[in-house]
């Protein structure tokens, strides 16, 4: 190597360079005065200025919850059970707009409170010394700011600005109507005070006092919103389960901490509702069908009664005979059997038929009225509900030509066969019982018939008023039952962690994060220009430069 290329290697040392980049930054100090007071006046304005985000959850447990008052398979609150993902089908409630259009109507989330701000239109939900009483069956004006400007606590002056006159929406809540409105003004203005309703052609509600109210009142702003787009905003509201457990992490963003603390309680009290109604209603069902048997058993009870006390009067009998007496006694039992063995068989009747019928064996109906003692029937019609669930669940996800689709699909037709042959056999069984006591009842003629005519008549209708009053004792019994299962039905949504106000921080805007990024950019920027201007330039400075 020559003696050039050493001294050339020697002046462009990386320590040597290093050396003078930072003489160069530390004598252009006063660049960094001005760069960073700068960014960090921007952040501060940042951090004003953007909207407050904050963010509430509540917790709670999914589980199912059996009365228990009951036990499965032996009363009115028996189900064929099967698998349930409930959790994830709660995941699903909670962000579907049926569900959240129920929550917004309730809370009447639709109507803005707002307050003039200095960068925007702020939420004051739940702040202000108002609150609005609305006439959902009457029209009102959509997307439109009304301002409420308070004389005092009680008096204050509405104002509606329609720009050029045009032609407004007006909109019933409660009927799902739109209709349109046009102002004859640019400008409405209208006195009233708390408590007294205004009954206008494009507004129709009520102002009363907010006991909650702290303070002296201002001016303020309302704004009815389209119901569609107001529950589309709450649909995001973000579920997460806790891995491992029936527990469920619900929350929601916003502005206004009221605004969220009431939507997220609101949204489980909804929740929890609609669910103890699906729960129950089974048992509502079953009731109101035992309703009408037991309206029709009670008025032939009545009508039996007239009838045995007029034949007795009439042919002036009033007691069975001995041997009547022992007719009557060994009939009793056997009309009772037979009885309820038809009620059985009608009702494998009718499952079969649902089975032969259906697609969805998801929803099979479970027996109302009489028990469910056969192991093989309940196993195979639960087998069959939890792979109609897993079916159900399979199409969300694959296609019908998945061969997990197909092994369900097959497991159910398996199922199904077994199921469809044990009720067969089942049937032929309990028919083989009915044709017994039907043999035995009819053992009984021949002594029937030695009995006096008059005799026979009282002892027949002595046998259809103790079957008729056996029949109206026993659904007196199921519809205490179905009442007991409704009162005392357990919800399976548990309130562990109410959404609370406690003073959390703002999620957005994150001001320290600000700061810190204001200062780091404040003195990058001065540095990357100096370096910048000291690497485009050629110019020679000082003698040890030429050297």
């Amino acid at each position: 190597m020559t003696q050039q290329n050493k001294e050339f290697n020697k002046i462009s040392d990386p320590i040597t360079d290093i050396r003078h980049y930072i003489f160069k930054i530390f004598s252009n100090w006063i660049w960094f005065l001005i760069t960073i007071p700068i960014a960090l006046a921007y952040a501060y304005y940042v951090n004003i200025s953007t909207q407050r985000i904050y963010g509430l959850e509540t917790v709670i447990s999914v589980k199912e919850k059996q009365n228990p008052l009951f036990s499965g398979g032996t009363n009115i609150a028996f189900n064929w059970g099967g698998v349930s993902d409930k959790v994830e089908g709660i995941r699903k409630i909670l962000n579907s707009r049926t569900h959240n259009e129920k929550v917004i109507r309730k809370m009447q989330f639709y109507v803005d409170y707002l307050e003039d701000g200095r960068f925007r239109m702020e939420d004051v939900y739940g702040k202000t010394p108002f609150l609005i009483e609305l006439d959902e069956s009457q029209l009102q004006i959509q997307n439109t700011l009304i301002k409420i400007d308070f004389f005092d606590k009680v008096n204050y002056r509405l104002t509606i600005l329609f720009p050029e006159k045009n032609k407004q929406t007006i909109y019933n809540y409660e009927q799902d109507i739109t209709d349109f409105y046009q102002p004859e003004n640019e400008e409405f203005t209208v006195n009233a005070q708390l408590g007294v309703k205004l009954n206008l052609p494009f507004l129709n509600l009520k102002l009363v006092e907010n006991p909650e109210f702290i303070g002296n009142p201002k001016t303020y702003f309302i704004k009815f919103n389209a119901i569609d787009g107001v529950v589309s905003n709450y649909q995001g509201i973000r579920t997460s389960a806790v891995s491992g457990t029936s527990l469920l992490e619900i929350s929601l963003m916003g502005s206004n901490k009221n605004r969220l603390v009431d939507y997220l309680n609101t949204t489980i009290e909804v929740l929890a509702e609609d669910e103890m109604r699906d729960k129950t209603n089974f048992a509502y069902s079953t009731r109101k069908f035992i309703d009408l048997q037991f309206a029709s058993a009670s008025d032939s009870l009545k009508s039996l009664e007239r009838n045995i006390g007029d034949f007795k009067e009439q042919n002036a009998i009033y007691d069975l005979s001995a041997e009547g007496s022992s007719i009557f006694a060994e009939t009793k039992g056997l009309d009772k059997s037979y009885q309820q063995l038809n009620d059985r068989l009608q009702y494998f009747n009718n499952l079969e038929k649902y089975i032969l019928t259906s697609k969805d064996f998801t929803k099979i109906p479970a027996p109302a009225i009489i028990n469910m003692e056969d192991a093989s029937i309940s196993s195979a019609v639960s087998k069959l509900t939890e792979l109609s669930v897993k079916k159900e669940q399979l199409t969300k996800n694959v296609t019908v030509t998945h061969p997990s689709y197909i092994a369900v699909n097959q497991e159910i037709e398996t199922t199904k066969n077994v199921l469809l042959e044990n009720l067969t056999s089942l049937k032929n069984t309990i028919q083989i019982s009915v044709n017994n006591i039907n043999k035995r009842i009819g053992t009984y003629g021949s002594k029937l018939a030695s009995l006096p005519k008059k005799e026979q008549k009282l002892l027949n209708y002595q046998r259809k008023y103790e079957l008729t009053e056996s029949n109206y004792i026993f659904l007196m019994q199921k519809r205490y039952e179905a009442s007991i299962a409704i009162a005392a039905s357990v919800s399976d949504i548990t309130v562990l962690d109410k959404a609370k106000d406690v003073g959390q921080g703002s999620s957005l805007p994150r001001t320290q994060f600000n700061y810190l990024l204001a200062l780091l950019l404040g003195a990058l920027i001065p540095i990357f220009v100096i370096v910048a201007i000291d690497l485009i330039d050629s110019k020679i400075y000082t003698v040890e430069e030429i050297d």
